[in-house]
């Protein structure tokens, strides 16, 4: 599963798509109206979580592997399988082996990932919590433990949610409950919320704040420049 989600296309900007010839190149005032809303998705403060890029130093996928100090040697299914051995790994590279358009190669070695995400959990306020708190589990399916006592995770805590491909990949939220993009800024906090650092306040409270007090025409580039962030697959 892990080789087949690689090995997809990876999302990209539109611009992009456009010139590889997948997509009809955007009009000079969709290009101005993307680059002044890439400029206030910052501003606003919408980068600080969905962080525009990330490196990934090594492109090439192993399984098994050692690396990571042995976290990802499956120590179960080793007593299964005589043949898992990190010395013959089934390896990919999503720079040479995934379907293009593919991620973009990093001057030096390595690869950009333009995730729009941080990898992070996040307290997003009392207005997206789930009824009750949840359980984290490892790779190999048990509950994550810390000093023999099961972790558990907030209900109000979520894994920043990756931006790239959001343009087409609506309804938005954990629960699909906004149908926009607007609408799913919005619900990054309240009209009326909890004071600083009490609980039930969003920590994207202020930036979406930002969002709601811009002019409508910036809040417009914004959702513009959103838009153009884009899952695609090529004909074949």
């Amino acid at each position: 599963m892990t080789i087949y989600s690689a090995s997809l296309e990876t999302p990209s900007e539109v611009a992009q798509l456009a010139s590889l010839g997948y997509v009809q190149a955007p009009s000079a005032e969709d290009r101005r109206r993307i680059e002044a809303g890439r400029g206030l998705f910052t501003s606003v403060g919408c980068a600080s979580c969905h962080a525009p890029e990330m490196a990934l130093t090594n492109t090439r996928f192993e399984e098994p592997t050692l690396r990571g100090n042995g976290n990802y040697y499956d120590a179960a299914l080793a007593k299964l399988d005589p043949n898992y051995d990190p010395k013959r790994p089934v390896a990919f590279d999503v720079l040479k082996d995934a379907k293009p358009p593919r991620a973009e190669a990093r001057q030096g070695g390595g690869a950009t990932i333009r995730l729009y995400g941080d990898l992070k959990r996040h307290a997003m306020g009392r207005l997206l919590a789930d009824h009750a708190d949840g359980e984290s589990d490892g790779a190999d399916g048990d509950s994550l433990k810390y000093d023999g006592k099961v972790v558990k995770i907030p209900a109000d805590h979520f894994l920043t949610a990756e931006l790239w491909g959001v343009g087409n990949t609506g309804p938005y939220l954990h629960d699909n409950r906004a149908g926009t993009l607007r609408e799913a800024i919005l619900f990054h906090g309240e009209d009326e919320p909890p004071a600083p650092s009490q609980p039930g306040r969003s920590e994207a409270q202020e930036s979406r704040d930002a969002f709601k007090a811009r002019p409508a025409v910036e809040q417009e580039s914004i959702l513009a420049f959103l838009l153009s962030l884009r899952s695609f697959a090529p004909e074949r």
